[in-house]
């Protein structure tokens, strides 16, 4: 019911109820035109027997309506209303281009046709290639076999073409669209990464706002849903399919099955803020942020401005939809200034956050601070605690060393152990948060709809201040992605990286546990064998990692190794190994304040309850090169070169800036006062000097 001849009055509630043997699992209630979809209604239990259904006062009135009831597991079992019912009090008749499939071959029965390759060598394969079966039909879109990078396909839906009128688009219509991703390898698991997205474009082409899927993320087909309110103005849709090509030869990034449609927005329900924005950017120029909300049936913006929020407005603004409650909004503010404070708030629809502010990263030579933790995983009460002494000693952004959440798949870990502790005392509002991915972050969809990271997201490299930071991620080994090795290898093999005051590494899995509760883990074999040789032979400063639930400092090779996985996970206590690099231990949870200063990086270590745990100073590979008198006696010149201890440093002379002569060779001593003095005549009419590090 309806079955047919019922006449219903727009604002209404009826029910459309059924009877099923044997019921099972949910169907999908739609409500149809004629014979074509107009509408889908939303679903229910099939054992529920009922669906309530308000019904749009805009509508439009027809005698042609049924409801057709689809069961999800098995759409092959179908019931719809025997004969057609009437809706009056709704105006004028209803636009039949509602409901309507809107994009052409989304199935790519007829190959790309209608698509237009953006990037990549994608291929439309079928079930004798190899690559497993597609969704629906013969044939399916996959990323390509031994492309060498990513794909892209693109298609362009003209809305007054497809016979929507410029009052159907704004007065509240919705873009519903849909698609079926599939990767190579199991759900959770480092693979190649398939999306989809819908931008919602102006009269001239401008992309007003936008919305993309959660990644696919597993080796069987997964059907992905996007939902939201087209803003006022939009005349055209484009719609993307996209592959991250991350591991193995070909891409294997597969989509099948694409669905675009406008829906008549009803009912319209304000969205709620679910999580306060989050920072994540470490430019001088920009900041990027993301907020949740419950609902996408809204506009969303950023207003701010140095002095208040009144005076910009940033759009557009990218919207990854997780499932009908949850929406992750992203947006960029761009064309700030270094070392500048800025005010801002998120709005979705008639929702605003508090105010808050933050800084732009500093100049090269202005002084900063990083709090660094890793672990916090399952205890944020721990993570609360930390807070408020970060707070008190100053930092300018924080890092964190993985493991985030205790399961990445759980959409309530996110929120209780990542976001909720970080709204504490507005940590994560006013100061950035960058992160590298732990085992149970995992390298699942969440994880990834979750953040906004530079880069890949996966492995990526910034400057901040004099110093280059580098997050890997160690769920991706060198056999199962030989190109973080390959990017990591020529990173720090760039001049401006090594032209860096400090190197920072980050990511989670340590190489070297020295405690670990259950035994048999002493370090990841793998990092040892491939990355560690890197780090001492491109003079890695500082390589921070967690996974190993304690606190433990030592160097061997010139590079010194910390793990800070003291931020909430339960202690690890037992004894596994004695790495000999270690000579600091603490079973106790913590967090670390990385100060650096021009050439000076101070390293320190606090408990939960504010005791001090280590301190260490490192000094810049670097050189300084001093005049001890600036005046010349005797035709002579004094030069000191300061430094990192144990470091040969060569001292240099050119008489035009272009050629230049080595005059000594000589290493800071490993103990004492890091510095060495050498006297250079001046006889020559003009003198250029410099040090530098040996290779």
């Amino acid at each position: 019911m309806p079955n047919g001849g019922e006449i219903w009055t727009a604002g209404s509630t009826p029910t459309v109820s059924w009877e099923a043997r044997n019921p099972a699992g949910w169907v999908q209630v739609d409500l149809m035109l004629g014979d074509a979809l107009y509408r889908g209604l939303g679903q229910a239990l099939m054992r529920q027997s009922n669906f309530v259904w308000s019904i749009d006062p805009r509508l439009g009135d027809t005698n042609a309506y049924r409801i057709r009831l689809t069961s999800i597991v098995d759409p092959a079992l179908q019931d719809a209303s025997d004969a057609a019912f009437s809706v009056t009090g709704s105006g004028v008749p209803p636009n039949p281009a509602f409901g309507q499939p809107l994009l052409l071959n989304g199935g790519f029965e007829s190959l790309t046709t209608h698509w237009e390759t953006i990037a990549g060598k994608p291929a439309i394969l079928g079930i004798a290639h190899g690559k497993g079966a597609p969704m629906a039909g013969a044939r399916f879109l996959h990323g390509g076999l031994s492309p060498g990078g990513d794909m892209v396909l693109s298609q362009e839906i003209d809305l007054l073409e497809a016979g929507f009128a410029a009052c159907d688009l704004d007065e509240g219509a919705v873009v519903e669209a849909e698609a079926w991703l599939r990767s190579a390898h199991a759900l959770g698991t480092y693979d190649d990464q398939v999306s989809f997205r819908v931008g919602c474009l102006d009269a001239i082409g401008r992309e007003m706002s936008a919305m993309r899927s959660m990644i696919g993320g597993d080796s069987t087909w997964v059907r992905r849903t996007l939902a939201g309110l087209l803003p006022p103005g939009t005349r055209r849709l484009r719609v993307e399919v996209a592959g991250r090509h991350r591991r193995d030869a070909d891409n294997d990034s597969m989509v099948d099955e694409v669905a675009v449609c406008l829906q008549r927005a009803w009912p319209i329900v304000q969205p709620k803020i679910t999580k306060l924005p989050m920072l994540q950017d470490f430019r001088q120029d920009a900041m990027t942020l993301i907020w949740e909300t419950d609902g996408n049936l809204a506009l969303h913006g950023v207003d701010w401005g140095r002095d208040s929020v009144s005076e910009r407005a940033c759009a557009p603004i990218e919207t990854v939809c997780i499932d009908g409650t949850h929406f992750v909004h992203c947006a960029t503010l761009a064309g700030l200034s270094p070392e500048t404070s800025y005010v801002y708030r998120v709005r979705s629809g008639s929702a605003a956050s508090p105010v808050f502010a933050f800084r732009t990263a500093p100049r090269r030579d202005t002084p900063f601070a990083v709090a660094w933790w890793a672990d916090s995983q399952s205890n944020p009460a721990i993570l609360r605690q930390l807070i408020p002494r970060m707070l008190e000693r100053g930092v300018d952004w924080m890092g964190v060393a993985g493991d985030m959440a205790s399961n990445g798949s759980s959409l309530s870990d996110w929120h209780n152990y990542w976001f909720t502790p970080l709204e504490f005392q507005n940590l994560a509002q006013t100061r950035p948060v960058l992160f590298a991915r732990g085992n149970h972050d995992g390298e699942g969809p969440l994880s990834y709809a979750y953040s906004a990271l530079p880069g890949n997201e996966s492995w990526f490299a910034f400057d901040y201040g004099n110093s280059r930071f580098i997050f890997l991620d160690s769920e991706a080994s060198t056999s199962a992605a030989p190109e973080q090795f390959a990017w990591l290898t020529s990173e720090l093999a760039r001049a401006e990286t090594q032209r860096a005051a400090f190197r920072i590494v980050c990511f989670h899995k340590l190489p070297y546990a020295n405690l670990w509760n259950g035994g048999g883990y002493t370090g990841e074999a793998w990092v040892r064998n491939d990355w560690v040789p890197l780090f001492q032979q491109h003079h890695v400063d500082l390589v921070i990692n967690g996974h190993a639930h304690n606190y433990n400092r030592g160097a061997t090779n010139g590079v010194t190794y910390v793990v800070v996985g003291g931020g909430g996970g339960e202690l690890d206590t037992e004894r596994v190994a004695r790495w000999p690099l270690f000579t600091v231990e603490h079973s106790l949870y913590h967090y670390a304040r990385m100060a650096v200063a021009g050439h000076t990086l101070t390293w320190e270590v606090f408990s939960n309850t504010g005791q001090p745990l280590d301190r260490i100073v490192l000094t810049s590979r670097l050189p300084l090169l001093e005049l001890e008198n600036p005046e010349p006696a005797a035709e002579t010149l004094p030069l000191t070169v300061r430094g990192k201890p144990d470091t040969a440093y060569i001292l240099e002379r050119s008489a035009d800036l272009s050629a230049w002569s080595m005059i000594a060779t000589q290493a800071i001593p490993a103990a004492g006062f890091p510095a060495i003095t050498h006297t250079v005549s001046t006889t020559a009419a003009q003198s250029f000097y410099r040090a530098r590090a040996t290779p």
